[in-house]
């Protein structure tokens, strides 16, 4: 095992932004079984991270919370799974599905990119890997991890206010959000 070894290690989980933020009740509908598999899997790796803390290890745990990755995976999805009549057709559906892509992906980072980040934070020992999300959100620009900071200060902030969850996201409280963004 790692811890038997005794040697310096480096453990990252891959979960998403959904797993910090709780995008299951977004209004474009993210899936509830999506958020909470990728809750768990950030829950996990805090546990993780505690444990090998706790006993001193060389162990360093970090988790990657990607807001997206520029990729192919939609085409790649639907190539392996649709048997296409023609060459015509499959290149045809490959131009949608593509321009459907660019579209929903614009702003993602691409693989190379979400490498670079992931090195750098666990260079400085930063256990959240956040990517920058550079989309906008209800308004509010995106750019850098302030974003899925504030995303997770909201939260506290509904506890700590007695507040229903996810009301930070509610329209009375956009403004209040978009300046917690701003800090």
């Amino acid at each position: 095992s790692i811890l038997k070894q005794g040697q310096p290690a480096v453990i990252v989980n891959t979960a998403s932004a959904a797993g910090i933020t709780n995008t299951a009740s977004s209004a474009s509908g993210g899936s509830m079984a999506y958020t909470v598999a990728k809750s768990g899997v950030v829950l996990i790796s805090e546990s993780l991270d505690a444990a090998m803390r706790s006993r001193k290890a060389p162990v360093s745990v970090h988790v990657l919370c990607p807001f997206g990755t520029k990729s192919d995976i939609m085409w790649n999805s639907m190539e392996s799974s649709v048997t296409f009549k023609t060459e015509k057709s499959k290149e045809k559906m490959k131009k949608r599905i593509t321009s459907m892509a660019d579209q929903l992906m614009d702003g993602f980072l691409p693989a190379d990119k979400l490498t670079e980040v992931l090195e750098e934070c666990i260079d400085i020992g930063r256990f959240y890997v956040v990517t920058p999300d550079n989309k906008s959100w209800n308004g509010v620009k995106g750019g850098d991890i302030n974003l899925a900071r504030t995303w997770m200060l909201g939260r506290a902030e509904d506890f700590i206010n007695d507040r229903p969850p996810l009301s930070y996201l509610s329209r009375e409280n956009r403004p209040a959000f978009a300046e917690m963004f701003k800090q």
